[in-house]
């Protein structure tokens, strides 16, 4: 399915919306059409580099709601339909995850910003004109993050999303 996401890119000084290609997604994945995206600073951050080891290109955004429109056939707690609310990923089970403060995890930056999904497997995204690369996707659907193409704006570069 074609999704519109702001790419983070080395050498670019801010993500830029780009077209690209999202499989459907795995057992244990839910596609959700995002309505509204947060883009804090840690995003930002890993965009520059240096706080935290993230790979590029790498679609950033953990923060967001929208509506689910596929589950895989492993989820059993959502349907199409659903309304969600998103946010980095946590492990459940470090003594932060167990005394209620997931964003506190131990393992909160690897999975939100670490460019993989957790069993170590890459997402495959084909951009444009039949280039391709690996990124993570932490929050999917399309028209993903328009605030960045606003930002983007605001800061003058709205001419690198060409």
């Amino acid at each position: 399915m074609k999704i519109r996401a702001a790419v983070s890119r080395t050498g670019r000084t801010v993500p830029v919306i780009e077209e690209l290609d999202l499989a459907a997604p795995r057992a244990d994945e839910v596609l959700v059409r995002i309505r509204a995206a947060g883009v804090c600073h840690t995003d930002l951050r890993a965009h520059q580099g240096g706080l935290l080891p993230t790979p590029h290109p790498v679609v950033l955004g953990h923060e967001g709601a929208g509506i689910v429109e596929a589950v895989g056939a492993g989820v059993l707690h959502l349907r199409v339909g659903d309304h969600v609310v998103l946010s980095g990923s946590s492990c459940g089970v470090c003594s932060s995850c167990r005394d209620n403060h997931p964003t506190s995890c131990l393992e909160v930056m690897p999975r939100s910003f670490g460019g993989q999904r957790m069993d170590g497997a890459r997402r495959q995204l084909l951009a444009g004109a039949g280039r391709s690369h690996d990124q993570d996707a932490a929050v999917g659907g399309r028209d993903l993050v328009d605030g960045l193409a606003q930002m983007a704006d605001r800061t003058g570069a709205a001419d690198q999303r060409r």
